[in-house]
């Protein structure tokens, strides 16, 4: 038994013996790399003819699409409804989504389509309110967002903010400004000399209000 013991203890052993003559690394490096996630393609078509004012929708809209980095959108005309080998031929070219714009005298009509099986997921008539275009645009891409992402849009938020600023004699006075979501389209809403600090939005999205 004893032999036994000592053969099997010796075999046991003789790798171990063996594993620690070796050298080892002196250092070890690991790598790791992720995937980025890709950008989605978007085709925004416009049906029919497009005067200045759609075309400036357009854009608008393709800018808030783009502005999260979620999307990439590429604006493309179409002179009639396209068809549904069409609309999968925009799949075969890299676009798994598109919408389509159609422009009439007082709405603005939509339809986000599943290129890949040219099936519309949604669609919505949009009656213009005032003369305001990025109003237009920020609203269908306000409705648009949360079919793209799952997220509510915040496109058509407007921001109030104090700014510093000097009257035509020299003196330093505050204005109240409004501009878009993104920093754009800042207007001036009060710029006479008076204490204006803290300006505040209402809660009544039908009757916006500032106080300050």
């Amino acid at each position: 038994v004893t032999t036994l013991l000592t053969a099997l203890f010796f075999i046991c052993t003789t790798p171990l013996l063996h594993a620690t003559n070796q050298q080892l690394p002196s250092a070890v490096t690991i790598s790791v790399t992720s995937a980025k996630p890709g950008k989605v393609p978007l085709v925004i078509g416009t049906i029919g003819t497009t005067d200045t004012t759609m075309q400036e929708c357009m854009q608008i809209m393709q800018k808030d699409i783009q502005f999260s980095g979620q999307c990439t959108a590429h604006i493309k005309e179409f002179a009639s409804s396209p068809s549904s080998p069409l609309i999968k031929s925009l799949y075969d070219n890299g676009y798994p989504l598109a919408l389509f714009i159609t422009p009439n005298n007082d709405t603005i009509e939509w339809r986000l389509y599943d290129t890949l099986h040219a099936r519309m997921i949604e669609g919505k008539q949009y009656s213009k309110k005032g003369s305001s275009v990025r109003g237009w645009a920020h609203h269908i891409a306000d409705s648009v967002w949360p079919l793209l992402t799952g997220q509510p849009g915040s496109f058509s938020a407007r921001i109030a903010y104090c700014k510093s600023g000097k009257n035509a004699h020299g003196f330093h006075i505050n204005h109240v400004c409004i501009c878009d979501y993104d920093g754009s389209n800042e207007q001036v809403v009060v710029g006479v000399p008076s204490l204006t600090f803290s300006p505040r939005w209402n809660h009544d999205y039908n009757n916006p209000l500032i106080f300050y």
